[in-house]
């Protein structure tokens, strides 16, 4: 994601439902194994920066949800990658193109795993 000049340092992920409060003691962590890896900085240079936390969208059973959707004409669903998102991209794309395009994928994967009505 774009930051117009400015760097984003993430790292954790927690099964907390909607709550989007930050855990003091993980920002904490996170900022410390930033500055091991990148000594150049310190602890301090992340004072008085906000700090940001985000939903990712996960499923019950971790696989992602790709496919159409019963009862919804021309719609293809494609989320549901929890952290994977960038490395599951590529191949995510080319499965929703084959599927519109096609009809049906050309890799070999069990489509009926990440189907999005299997957990109706």
């Amino acid at each position: 994601t774009p930051m117009g000049g400015k760097l984003r340092v993430g790292g954790t992920m927690e099964i907390c439902g909607t709550d989007l409060s930050v855990n003091p003691k993980r920002l904490q962590g996170i900022i410390e194994g930033f500055c091991k890896f990148f000594p150049a900085f310190a602890p301090d240079d992340f004072i008085g920066i906000e700090p940001w936390s985000g939903l990712r969208p996960c499923t019950p059973d971790g696989l992602p949800c790709i496919g159409s959707t019963p009862g919804l004409q021309n719609a293809t669903v494609a989320t549901g990658h929890s952290m994977l998102g960038l490395s599951l991209g590529p191949v995510t794309g080319k499965l929703v193109t084959d599927l519109v395009t096609k009809g049906k994928p050309e890799l070999e994967i069990e489509m009926p795993k990440l189907a999005p009505h299997r957990f109706v």
